[in-house]
């Protein structure tokens, strides 16, 4: 059981400091304390949107985190987010100076003790619900009702409000009671309405059981009835095996109190449906139409439950559904309509867990749209680790999923709870789409904003900070074909890659326009080769992407007796079969390697036997910055275990080589000799080695990997080699993501089991 904030002194004005005050839940309590004359001041992370509404209310924000808020603004108490971790500096700070530290639950349960409190709780709608509640109260009993609730509406105008600051008997406080710290337990409310009962927060509750003891509490605790949802079996078991005198149910199903019938959606994008009521002493009427003008399923529930507590409270149900007809508008975050200026729509939507996300995919289905596109970042590692196999059948009636990396939420990564976990249970799922992996919200930004169409529905899903993109999405602009997907990977992913900024350059006068455009830009361009070495993200690469081709850049041709020159462009195994026709020796290790002699020089490509740049005599390179025609010398080059860090800056276009001179038999007897000691590619279609080996005396790459039992390893169309534990290769349909999830998989492997991090020697464009 949390420790108890002292309810007793909520009337006394006092002094509190609120550590993470811009959160929808710490500001509404934040507020409510304020109204009572406390002195309050709060702080965040980073200036979040409800910092102005409480400067307004005349709440000090006293802007990031600092434990000098704490040291020289001697508060009484402090109140903390669930999100700071314990040893943030200002609780360490409130710890030396025996400063009491609260939790926003423990806070709000010990307010509702002033005020008769109808407390909303359950796993899921629970912000809907009591936002609908509040809505009705409001519109009806407008002096007589407070609410405190973890998401703001256009109607109530604000997370908390009401005539709060008197704490009269005669007026009802309505709440978002959270579980989720097990504070729900602290309330003793006057009505309590359970929506669910699904589990969650498994880094708090070890077992279902302990789970719903938290909810079996706030039933004991309560009062008067007790409004839960009939068609919700943990919910509606939890409730009826409870013995509380004033049980009362909802729902869809046939023996719910109020049942709810005829439900259809409307040509407006909301709904419909009869309200069947209980027999009522004070009202004759056997039920009610209801008519809302949001969308979703799950709203009827929400709306029932609403109806059924106003009612409880002494509303007319008739009155109560006129309340919501006029007035209802759900909450921010939930199926939130930023906009559609530009022939798509974006819809931002809190939901975390499968069973949300279920519900709202199932709401987009009902609305006009051509396909659903969603970006989904998982909400904690205990999370995403728990309902692993339940969130890709959440998504299913999704055309395309973009998959971003966990929200902490002040949690450390937990095995098995990553993005890239989740991914491989999405691949292993056959029903769904294979999502976008991406590295980033900017990336899955990136993504989109280049493949958004006209007709599509965006949904930007989960609790943490995704909803940033939501606005940047509204506001971009569809291309007016799709973005180009060219093949510049050995992997051969399908599809590849978008890559908008690709352009192929057959002339150095091409090439320096290019390097000018990209200048003018402010970007810096990427130059691809033959792709042997090569993947691009599967969101694709954002930066300028030059690909040479033509004759200026793929010849060969001697120099002198010892010397060639060779064009940037040109394939590296027909450089080898030009040595060993004409006797140029001193390449003899590179046989068996693919690539072209602009990728060789830049990735000093090679073997245990020797390494490209060894032969390279100079390099004749324009330099991006300025378009100028340079040559460097090997020196200048600085060549080094598979890069060439003296080339960065420029683009490569020639390279001539000093070789020797030797028969044509015996080099080709050399060349066929280190291709036989070569790895056998036959069958493979991959990029080579997949990481760069470890610096001596670490074994290889290859040998950590094997060690760390990565042989065999799959995802999707991309596994390690049963050969070799460095060759990643691919099957038909295999994505980059499949490829990019693969290689963080291994990497993890190897460091788990040696405490060595592998670089991939592939290189990825993004």
């Amino acid at each position: 059981m949390p420790s108890v904030f002292p309810s007793s002194d909520v009337g006394e004005a006092r002094k509190a400091h609120f550590v993470g005050v811009c959160g929808v839940g710490m500001a509404g309590v934040a507020w409510l304390l304020h109204s009572r004359g406390w002195n309050v001041s709060g702080c965040d992370e980073k200036r979040g949107p409800l910092a102005a509404w409480l400067e307004e209310a005349g709440i000090s924000f006293l802007g990031i985190h600092d434990p000098a808020h704490v040291a020289s603004g001697h508060p009484d108490l402090v109140i903390r987010t669930p999100a700071v971790r314990d040893d943030a500096p200002e609780l360490v700070t409130c710890r030396a100076a025996g400063i009491p530290v609260f939790s926003r639950g423990e806070a709000l349960a010990a307010i509702s003790e002033t005020m008769p409190t109808m407390a909303v709780c359950g796993s899921h709608g629970k912000t809907t619900t009591a936002t609908f509640l509040a809505t009705i109260l409001r519109a009806l009993r407008p002096e007589h009702t407070a609410w405190c609730i973890g998401g703001s509406s256009p109607y109530l105008g604000g997370v908390a409000g009401g005539p709060f600051a008197s704490g009269r008997t005669n007026s009802s406080l309505v709440v978002e009671a959270d579980e989720s710290d097990g504070t729900l337990a602290l309330y003793r409310p006057a009505l309590l309405v359970l929506t669910n009962l699904d589990l969650d927060h498994v880094d708090r509750f070890r077992s279902v059981a302990e789970f719903e003891d938290v909810f079996r509490t706030a039933v004991a605790r309560t009062t008067g009835p007790v409004v839960f949802c009939a068609d919700h079996r943990r919910a509606a078991s939890l409730a009826r095996r409870s013995g509380h005198e004033r049980l009362v149910s909802f729902g869809f199903s046939p023996d719910a109190d109020w049942r709810i019938s005829d439900w259809a959606p409307t040509a407006n994008g909301g709904q419909s449906f009869t309200l069947h009521t209980p027999p009522l002493k004070a009202f004759s009427q056997p039920g009610v139409h209801v008519s809302l003008k949001v969308p979703g399923r799950h709203n009827a529930l929400n709306a029932a439950a609403a109806i059924a507590a106003a009612v409880c409270a002494g509303i007319d149900p008739q009155a109560a559904a006129s309340a919501l007809e006029a007035n209802a508008a759900l909450p921010a975050r939930r199926f939130e309509r930023i906009g559609a200026p530009r022939g798509f729509e974006v819809v931002s939507d809190y939901s975390h867990h499968p069973s949300e996300i279920a519900a709202l995919v199932e709401t987009a289905r009902g609305v006009p749209h051509k396909r659903i596109v969603a970006v989904f970042q998982p909400h904690r590692y205990t999370r995403t680790r728990t309902f692993l196999r339940d969130f890709p059948p959440a998504f299913a009636g999704v055309d395309e999923l973009v998959l971003c990396p966990v929200y902490a939420a002040s949690e450390d990564p937990v095995a098995g709870g990553t993005s890239i976990d989740l991914y491989a249970a999405f691949r292993s799922e056959s029903q769904v789409a294979s999502p976008v992996l991406a590295d980033s919200l900017d990336s899955a930004f990136d993504y989109l904003a280049e493949t958004i169409r006209p007709g599509d529905l965006v949904l930007v899903v989960g609790a943490g900070d995704v909803n940033s993109l939501a606005p940047r999405l509204a506001a971009v602009t569809p291309a007016s074909e799709p973005p180009p997907r060219p093949a510049l990977s050995a992997y051969g992913p399908c599809p590849p890659p978008p890559v908008p900024r690709l352009r192929i350059v057959e002339t150095m006068e091409e090439l320096r326009s290019a390097l000018a455009n990209a200048r003018a830009d402010g970007m810096k361009p990427e130059i691809v080769g033959a792709g042997t070495n090569t993947l691009v993200a599967a969101t694709g690469c954002t930066a300028p992407v030059l690909r040479l081709r033509g004759e200026e850049f793929s010849f060969i041709a001697p120099y002198d007796n010892e010397r060639i020159d060779v064009g940037a462009a040109y394939p590296g195994p027909h450089l080898l079969d030009y040595c060993r026709a004409l006797g140029f020796s001193g390449l003899e290790f590179m046989a068996g390697i693919p690539g072209w002699i602009g990728g060789w020089v830049a990735m000093n490509a090679g073997t245990r036997l020797g390494a490209f740049c060894d032969a390279v005599e100079s390099v004749r390179a324009i330099r991006m910055s300025d378009g100028a025609d340079v040559r460097l010398d090997r020196a200048a080059l600085h060549p080094g275990y598979r890069e060439c860090p003296g080339l960065a800056g420029h683009v490569a276009v020639s390279a001539r080589l000093r070789l020797s001179r030797a028969t044509p038999a015996s080099v080709a007897a050399a060349m066929d000799a280190a291709a036989a000691r070569r790895f056998d590619f036959t069958g493979l279609r991959s990029c080579g080695s997949a990481f760069r080996n470890p610096p001596p005396p670490s074994p290889s790459a290859g040998a950590l990997s094997e060690r760390a039992g990565c042989k065999g390893l799959t995802v999707g169309g991309a596994f390690v080699s049963e050969r070799h534990g460095n060759i990643v290769a691919t099957r038909p349909g295999a994505t980059a993501s499949d490829i990019e999830a693969l290689f963080e998989i291994v990497a993890r492997r190897v460091e788990a089991s040696s405490g060595i991090r592998l670089a991939p020697e592939v290189r990825i464009l993004r």
